[in-house]
C-alpha cells in the first residue's frame, strides 16, 4: 500500500506507525495515535478450498475500532 502512496495507519514498517498529526484536528489526532494496530480489515474474503476447488467466502463486520477511526477521519474527507 505504501508504494501506491496509501500508508496504513498503524503499520510499523510502511505506515504512519507514529503519524505527526500535525494539522489535524486535536480530537482526529488523538484517534490516530492511539490506534493500537494495523488499519487493515477485509470485509469479506473468497478462497477455492484446496480439495474439491469449491469457493468458499468468510464475512467479517468492520471492527469497532475501525469504526471509529472512520468515524474521526471521514469529516476531513469532505473539507477538501
Amino acid at each position: 500500500m505504501a508504494a501506491q502512496h496509501y500508508p496504513l495507519v498503524g503499520d510499523p514498517l510502511y505506515g504512519l506507525a507514529t503519524p505527526s498529526g500535525k494539522g489535524l484536528p486535536p480530537e482526529v489526532r488523538q484517534t490516530l495515535l492511539a490506534f493500537p494496530r494495523q488499519a487493515l480489515h477485509a470485509t469479506a474474503l473468497t478462497l477455492s478450498h484446496p480439495a474439491d476447488d469449491d469457493e468458499i467466502t468468510f464475512a467479517s463486520p468492520l471492527p469497532a475500532d475501525m469504526q471509529t477511526l472512520l468515524a474521526a477521519l471521514r469529516p476531513l474527507q469532505s473539507a477538501t
